[in-house]
């Protein structure tokens, strides 16, 4: 997966069916490691995936903005947290700022699928594309007049029968704790936050800045583990060497700063006779 060799996968239990469940692995390198590491592809490779799709959502994005009728983006669980993230993504396109008071509202599906807005836009997000809340949210804003749109890893799941568009995004998350899950839709969100301001989206340079983060996150790793190992070393009870390397920098650091409290001392006492020749 993503270029790394499978760990072995832990004993066989009674309820692990790797059919139905993400990868389990007995060490690392763990599977939301290379979700992590697979994220920089999502820039270029969303591009792609929505060329065709993205124009049409827009297209209503622009047709519920003119007609002053609602825009919901709805989801529950993981996708919950994207659809919140996406709605303050269109708001700061359609409106005035991102944070303040929008066309764009984020709801959960019960509350979308129990009281649905009237007319407008529906967009719901589900990585999975299996929500039973999200489909009946769809379902419901459809019978209340509105349009329904998806934005989904998941091919053929019973949502894409009442989306009018499905934006499929291009890499299904494969973790436990949810990485791309999170991360697709919110680049959707900025995907078509550029197509209604008929902008270029930066795709090759974030794709670059993703990559320059990766970097940086693993000499972080690296730095940390040579750290981690030298306080080892110098823990009490080592070997003679290396508890005496380390008793030499505390003799070190103990003699600067009885050197700084000299000098503090010593220019403390000068202030305080200036002070007393000019005051008496």
């Amino acid at each position: 997966m993503w270029g790394r060799a499978v760990v072995g996968v832990v004993g066989a239990s009674g309820w692990y069916d790797p059919a139905v469940y993400p990868e389990l692995r007995s060490a690392a390198p763990w599977v939301m490691e290379d979700m992590i590491e697979a994220q920089v592809m999502l820039p270029e490779a969303l591009g792609d995936s929505l060329a065709s799709s993205a124009p049409r959502l827009v297209e209503m994005l622009h047709v519920a903005v003119g007609a002053g009728e609602p825009i919901v983006v709805s989801a529950v669980g993981t996708s919950g947290h994207s659809a919140r993230a996406v709605a303050l993504i269109l708001n700061g396109a359609m409106g005035e700022s991102p944070v303040a008071a929008g066309p764009a509202e984020a709801r959960e599906s019960a509350d979308q699928a129990l009281a649905p807005r009237r007319r407008g836009l529906c967009i719901a997000i589900s990585h999975g594309g299996l929500s039973t809340s999200t489909v009946r949210a769809l379902a419901a804003a459809r019978e209340a007049g509105a349009k329904t749109a998806l934005i989904t890893a998941a091919g053929n799941t019973p949502a894409w029968d009442i989306a009018d568009v499905v934006l499929r995004t291009p890499l299904r998350d494969k973790s436990y704790c949810h990485t791309v899950g999170y991360t697709s839709p919110m680049l959707t969100g900025f995907y078509l936050a550029s197509a209604y301001r008929e902008e270029e989206f930066p795709a090759a340079g974030l794709g670059r800045y993703l990559r320059e983060l990766l970097t940086m996150r693993t000499r972080a790793l690296e730095i940390g583990g040579a750290l981690g190992r030298a306080e080892r070393r110098c823990r009490p009870g080592r070997p003679a060497w290396c508890a005496g390397s380390c008793a030499d920098l505390r003799r070190r650091w103990q003699g600067r700063r009885w050197r700084e409290a000299g000098l503090i001392r010593r220019r403390s006492g000068r202030r305080l006779a200036r002070a007393r020749s000019r005051h008496g």
